[in-house]
């Protein structure tokens, strides 16, 4: 018994001796954080037990909070020391020495990362210098540092802030093709997004290497290739090599051309049974002898694909097999129509868009939830997208849904700026010296609307046009919009009058088809018009409605275009119908109707031949309501320069017919400086009027002038002179042999 009460007593003391009991903590240190906030995260409390688990597992959590720098715990006794070191506080972040990137976008890349009145975290702070010298370095800044400086304050805050050096972009010195034989380096140059270093780019960033815009080239020369019917094309690398001070790139791309195909046959063959494939053969885009154009290939995929969705194939795929002849080097095309797999749309997800609204980007999407998949319709639509303009790349991704069938598309967009000032100086030998200033915005408040505002001054003129546009009107595929102008122009050196109009004009778009597109709106304008000086005994102007009117027009146009581009067309042709009616209200009275087209030919290693053609009739109407030709519409005259003349004073009277059309060939050189030549014929003429023969010099006959000319898409834009000759006139016309057109915009 006594030895029992023994052990018993023995295994107290060695329990009490394991297990201390706390009476009391001190915290030291501390500044900003409550002491609370510590006992929060002990596993010590007062007058429990602990033990050294639990010493360890205070430790452990209260350097898990991110809090502190140093955290130190000593048991002294029944006494807990707690001794801690707090990271400051950040009282203030910004930027020093950034230029080309502005606060407002380095502040995204920190975004939910490190802020005002968090903790400071050093290795963090690390990070996000990398993360914005990439930023510049995706702007083509190598040489870049950015540094992270701590400057302390009072009560242990301190600002972070990233000093940047962002030292001088490295440009592209030169770009070197290896392997090409049929197209030289400069066509090959002009066919890609990168472009070499010269003094005249400093207004963009063509020459700023960067490894997306490669890889965009690399799509682009492949597609160039593959329209010309070089199918094998390969760019077998793609290398950009930077200079030792790293100031300059040296980018080559080695090239296998292969063989140039031409199409044997082109048919179709359908393996739905109960769909013929004879109602589908008009939608074949290839002729026998054509070369294998890989476009037209796509064209025709989705010409079938469509027309078949029509008669009730949802799911028919059409999947183009191509055999080479590679000994005759032509292909032949089959177009085999098979039951695709039966997967529908569960979602569309959008990523990227940080200003642009989901709506505007879905509306361009012609698939919806629940709607078969196509893949004709996702080309189409990520194509849609990517012509809005708002964005610098578009990617899309099919991930499979929750069940076997269903497909989540993800479509992810990288924005880019929409907006811009514009300011400039131009010269025409029309208005003399002009001057331009103004502001353009694609994508308004992120709705896709559009605004334009210009105003221009020259001495025989000024401007001043504002235009908001909405693409989807009552969130349909109709363009609605509002242009207000007023403007005011000096003729009466070439025409005898001066005239000012304040105008508004309410219009509307549709499309009827893929490339056909309907206008109509509704104009009103307050005019006056005045003769001029002397000129007010000019012995027609009796007839004339000088003075103020206000003219009241519903307006038409027609457009159809089929062109391989909207902005510099080398393949395919367009027209259009437009049509004017006045006297709905005001007091000016006209049918004016014009009816015009264009077509071009590609003559091979970017030489096109342009063919324009266009005419018109008015009846009734105004001076300013009338046709004139000359100087940047025929050139080899002066402004105004032919048509019907008033006999005494020589002064034009304008016409109410006329017609003027075009022979030019453009002339590739100077790719690199953005210049192009031109030669040109000009034919046409305008006449008719309402006075007599005696009054007025009016002769049917027609008028030819030719020349040649340069062309320079400056960064201001489109720039020309012309050295012309009318080679057929009549002796009141008014000629004149060089001609200088375009306005710094």
């Amino acid at each position: 018994m006594r030895s029992a009460i023994l052990l018993i007593a023995m295994l107290v003391w060695v329990g009490n001796c394991q297990a201390v009991r706390v009476e009391k903590i001190h915290v030291d240190g501390l500044q900003r954080v409550e002491r609370e906030t510590i006992l929060s995260y002990l596993s010590v409390k007062v007058r429990e037990e602990f033990s050294q688990e639990d010493i360890d597992s205070s430790l452990k959590s209260l350097f898990n909070t991110g809090l502190f720098s140093d955290v130190r715990l000593r048991v002294q006794g029944q006494e807990l020391y707690i001794k801690v070191v707090e990271r400051p506080i950040i009282s203030r972040i910004a930027f020093e020495g950034n230029d080309k990137i502005s606060d407002k976008t380095l502040k995204e890349i920190i975004k939910d990362r490190i802020a005002v009145r968090q903790v400071l975290n050093r290795a963090l702070a690390q990070e996000i210098s990398k993360d914005i010298q990439q930023a510049y370095q995706a702007r083509g800044h190598f040489s870049a540092a950015v540094i992270p400086q701590i400057i302390r304050r009072p009560e242990n805050r301190v600002d972070l802030i990233f000093s940047i050096i962002e030292g001088l972009p490295a440009t592209i010195k030169r770009i070197v093709f290896a392997g090409n034989e049929h197209f030289s380096t400069d066509a090959l140059i002009d066919e890609i997004a990168t472009k070499e270093d010269r003094w005249w780019r400093f207004w963009g960033y063509d020459d700023i290497y960067t490894p997306e815009r490669l890889e965009i080239d690399r799509r682009m020369l492949r597609k160039f290739y593959q329209k010309n019917g070089y199918a094998d094309f390969k760019v077998l690398s793609s290398v950009a090599e930077l200079s030792i001070d790293r100031k300059d790139f040296f980018v080559t791309f080695v090239v296998e051309e292969g063989i140039r195909y031409t199409v044997k046959s082109a048919s179709l063959r359908s393996d739905i049974q109960g769909l013929s494939s004879m109602d589908l053969i008009s939608c074949i885009a290839l002729e026998q002898g054509d070369v294998l154009d890989a476009t037209l290939i796509e064209k025709t995929v989705g010409a079938i694909e469509e027309k078949v969705g029509t008669q009730g194939y949802a799911f028919a795929v059409v999947e183009p097999k191509i055999t080479f002849h590679r000994q005759e080097k032509t292909a032949d095309v089959l177009f085999i129509i098979q039951r695709g797999p039966k997967n529908f749309v569960q979602r569309i997800e959008i990523e990227g868009n940080s200003r642009t609204l989901d709506s505007v980007i879905r509306r361009e999407v012609q698939l919806h939830e629940g709607d078969p998949l196509n893949a004709t319709k996702m080309k189409k639509s990520i194509q849609r997208i990517r012509d809005l303009g708002f964005f610098e790349d578009v990617r899309v991704g099919v991930d499979s849904g929750i069940q076997p069938n269903a497909q989540v598309i993800k479509i992810e967009v990288d924005e880019r700026s929409t907006g811009q000032f514009k300011f400039g100086v131009g010269f025409s030998t029309g208005d003399g010296f002009t001057v331009m200033c103004g502001y353009e915005e694609k994508n308004f408040l992120g709705g896709g609307k559009a605004i334009d505002l210009n105003i221009s001054y020259a001495p025989r003129y000024h401007n001043v046009y504002f235009d908001i546009c909405e693409p989807f009107f009552l969130n349909r595929p109709l363009l609605a919009g509002i242009a207000l102008s007023t403007y005011k122009r000096d003729r009466s050196r070439a025409s005898g009058y001066k005239g000012t109009s304040h105008a508004m004009d309410i219009y509307m778009g549709y499309a009827l088809s893929e490339n056909l597109w309907h206008r109509v709106g509704y104009k009103i304008s307050l005019d006056d018009i005045e003769s001029h000086g002397d000129d007010k005994s000019l012995s027609y102007v009796e007839k004339e409605q000088f003075g103020q009117s206000v003219c009241s027009q519903i307006h038409s146009s027609l457009i159809y275009s089929a062109l391989d581009s909207r902005h510099d067309p080398k393949k395919g042709y367009n027209c259009f119908l437009k049509q004017s009616v006045a006297g709905i209200g005001g007091s000016v009275a006209f049918l004016r109707n014009e009816l015009g087209g264009s077509y071009y030919y590609h003559l091979g290693e970017n030489w096109v031949l342009v063919s324009r053609l266009r005419g018109g009739v008015i009846f009734k109407g105004r001076l300013l309501d009338r046709f004139s030709l000359g100087g940047d519409t025929f050139r080899g005259f002066e402004t105004d320069g032919l048509g019907p003349r008033e006999r005494r004073t020589e002064k034009a009277v304008y016409g109410q017919r006329y017609y003027f059309g075009t022979f030019l060939v453009r002339i590739p050189f100077g790719s690199a400086l953005g210049l192009r030549g031109v030669t040109f014929v000009e034919y046409g003429n305008v006449w008719g009027t309402r006075f007599s023969k005696e009054e007025v010099h009016d002769s049917r006959k027609m008028r030819v002038s030719g020349g040649v000319g340069i062309e320079w898409f400056s960064p201001f834009g489109p720039i020309g002179v012309s050295i012309s000759r009318a080679f057929v006139k009549e002796p009141y016309d008014k000629t004149q042999s060089i001609q200088l057109t375009g306005l710094v915009p």
